[in-house]
């Protein structure tokens, strides 16, 4: 069976040897929509999400998990821009929604995938990113604080608040509100003002972020899925890093994996902790600086 966490160890990048760790759970759905990168120098995770008009393949694959692979395909096949590689993903999820005959005029119908992948430069001792929506990069210093690289990632803000509101008011319709809900968002993916996702959609470009970072004083860069954020009681306020950046300190992905399925747990009717299932799927990868 596969270890769920594992490190791996590269001898020396231009004389900085680094130790990877990952880890890859799957969440309460029927399959695993996450998928995760590591490559010589590149390293990233992507959370697939299918319509909610479902599709499945005859592998069992659903859409979401096809557009996370196809995008780990592109950015592990071509070492060049990483933006370049975010707009060829988006094309790649596109044409294959084309050869299965999607109907994509509806956003209901379409897969996609959000995305979180860094690129290490050690001769200029820095590295390139980019983010689509709520994958995230988390960067740990030597000392032990922490900066998140995109703060306004969070469009499942509004609908969480929702289902905070409807369960304290204890509102018989809750659940085909939620849905009701759910169905509105969906429909303003890639849209201005909105959220985006790699879906095929041109507007996801505008969504796009990016940048460099400089690796002085870094010790940890972790590219995480939403599925290992720490469960939020107050889904109006931001999500505690802290907490996140002290268990992993302490123990590794697995210490967080274990502290967010244990909250989970013990709250499997979402009631103090609203959210849109009772596990979601967990992914991380963290890039550590031995030296």
């Amino acid at each position: 069976m596969k270890k769920e966490t594992e490190n791996y160890f590269d001898e020396k990048l231009n004389e900085r040897e680094i130790i990877v760790e990952y880890i890859n759970d799957k969440g309460s759905g029927s399959i695993n929509e996450d998928d995760f990168l590591i490559g010589d120098n590149i390293f990233g995770v992507f959370d697939g999400a299918t319509g909610l008009v479902k599709y499945f393949d005859e592998n069992g694959n659903s859409g979401g998990a096809i557009a996370a692979q196809i995008s780990k395909k592109i950015f592990l096949e071509d070492d060049v821009n990483l933006i370049k590689l975010a707009k060829k993903a988006n094309e790649a999820v596109k044409a294959k929604m084309e050869e299965l005959n999607i109907d994509m005029s509806d956003k209901l119908n379409v897969f996609c995938t959000t995305a979180a992948v860094i690129k290490l430069n050690l001769e200029e001792n820095n590295f390139d990113w980019v983010q689509v929506d709520d994958s995230l990069i988390l960067v740990i210093y030597e000392d032990g604080k922490h900066k998140l690289l995109v703060n306004d990632y969070d469009h499942d803000k509004e609908s969480l608040v929702l289902w905070k509101k409807l369960n304290e008011e204890d509102n018989p319709q809750k659940n085909e509100l939620f849905e009701a809900d759910k169905i509105r968002v969906r429909r303003y993916m890639n849209k201005p003002g909105f959220y985006g996702k790699i879906d095929g959609d041109e507007g996801m470009i505008n969504f796009l972020k990016s940048g460099r970072e400089s690796l002085n004083g870094i010790k940890h860069i972790i590219c995480l899925t939403d599925g290992i954020l720490i469960p939020n009681p107050a889904p109006e306020k931001d999500d505690d890093f802290e907490k996140w950046t002290e268990l992993f300190l302490q123990g590794g992905l697995e210490a967080v994996k274990k502290y967010v399925r244990e909250t989970e747990n013990a709250d499997l009717d979402f009631v103090k902790y609203p959210r849109f299932k009772p596990h979601d799927d967990l992914t991380a990868v963290a890039v550590s600086f031995s030296k």
